[in-house]
């Protein structure tokens, strides 16, 4: 809860551009205020921590692995809490946007906490996910203060200016990074959209219509089988959706083309309705197979967590005011989640192997679904992969006119 005040009060009295332009390093300054974050927070949750497992009626032989993963733990959870905060310093609803941030980030370093008290408890090892814990806050304490002092000083007075969208549009074009110029980017994807409109509807129709109306129902799972139809290509394309945003990330960090930048934008609400896509027919789908509407399964959870992250992604670009500001912590954050998404992916399975089944496509063909349902899933995924890319093409020249709207009311404003 104290988190958004670890920087606010720097940047509010101009202290921060002072550690921004002085000798020591700052990424040694957010590394001290993550120290001084977890002395009066996770130091004092590790001493009360005892007496907290008392009311609990905690086992006895879990209370050495309760003390020893908050101490190891926490200063995870501070290091993170400041990468985040150094993110959201002085925006507008920044607490609310740095909760929405950070959580999903915690839930590796959670499970493996966990984890090691349950096995205590139950009288097994524990010292694997304690090693791992160890392993999180170790290289936090080299990443996330490089990572930190990069928002921090991304938020401070020494902002760069926003380049003109159509700075090359005079560039001879030489290679494929030629499309990263603004107008042939727009000339290229307006002769496009029409055809992949097109083929998208004949695909993803035809692969619907195969799948729902011209298959078998399961002898085991009945009907409910072919939620498939929508579910694999729905999940298949929230994993990949946030694939391209890392790629077009690390373009405009390395490279600093405005339309890689703009092509993650894009395609952020693109993976959100996937994402929950896929989250809600997996639901319809299991509530009649398991039971029960929702399990912390590994791979439900681990979505979960994709969802956050994308709207955390979502909520950043909308928080800050300056684009090319907001790209860089954009960016920044979608490196660090692709970290901790993955990692959230596999801490799970430490946690529970889960009641979802294992992959069912595969080159292995003893482990692919009967070719009945095989070849009408495979064409609704290509009709998926279509629509995606149709999609985030789309938005991303929707946000390319924004940005030209943007600059033209600036100018007419300066007169």
């Amino acid at each position: 809860m104290s988190l958004d005040r670890l920087f606010q009060l720097d940047w509010e009295d101009g202290a921060l551009d002072l550690l921004a332009t002085a000798p020591l390093p700052l990424p040694a300054a957010v590394l001290a205020k993550a120290a001084a974050h977890w002395l009066t927070t996770g130091l004092p949750l590790t001493l009360i921590a005892p007496i907290l497992g008392l009311l609990l009626n905690l086992a006895p032989p879990a209370y050495p692995a309760l003390v020893a993963t908050l101490a190891l733990g926490t200063p995870a959870l501070s290091l993170l809490g400041a990468f985040g905060a150094a993110l959201t310093v002085g925006l507008k609803r920044g607490g609310l946007l740095l909760s929405l941030l950070v959580l999903p980030l915690y839930i590796p370093t959670l499970i493996f906490g966990a984890l090691a008290v349950a096995r205590a408890g139950a009288g097994m090892g524990w010292e694997t996910p304690l090693v791992l814990t160890a392993a999180v806050t170790s290289t936090l304490r080299r990443a996330g203060a490089v990572g930190g002092g990069g928002g921090a000083a991304g938020q401070s007075a020494l902002r760069k200016e926003e380049r003109p969208m159509t700075a090359q549009a005079n560039a001879r074009p030489a290679s494929l990074w030629e499309y990263a110029n603004p107008v042939r980017f727009m000339a290229l994807t307006g002769r496009l959209l029409p055809w992949l409109w097109g083929l998208t509807a004949i695909t993803l129709i035809a692969g619907l219509v195969w799948g729902f109306f011209f298959t078998p129902d399961d002898y085991k799972q009945g009907s409910t089988v072919k939620i498939m139809f929508l579910h694999v290509p729905a999940a298949l394309m929230a994993i990949n959706g946030w694939l391209i945003m890392l790629v077009g990330s690390l373009i405009w960090l390395v490279r600093r083309h405005h339309v890689s930048a703009l092509v993650a934008r894009a395609a952020a609400p693109v993976g959100i309705t996937m994402t929950l896509m896929a989250l809600v027919t997996g639901a319809i789908w299991g509530q009649p197979m398991w039971g029960t509407w929702w399990v912390w399964d590994p791979r439900l959870t681990s979505f979960a967590v994709l969802f956050v992250f994308y709207l955390g992604y979502v909520a950043l670009w909308e928080a800050v005011e300056n684009p090319d500001t907001a790209a860089d912590l954009t960016a920044i954050l979608c490196l660090v989640g692709s970290v901790f998404a993955f990692l959230s992916r596999y801490a799970v399975f430490f946690w529970s192997q889960g009641l979802h089944q294992g992959p069912s496509l595969s080159i292995d063909a003893e482990e692919n679904v009967h070719d009945v349902f095989y070849f009408p899933l495979l064409m609704c995924m290509a009709g998926f992969v279509l629509l995606f890319v149709t999609l985030t093409l789309l938005r991303t020249r929707t946000e390319i006119r924004a940005r030209r709207l943007a600059a033209l009311r600036a100018r007419a404003a300066r007169g």
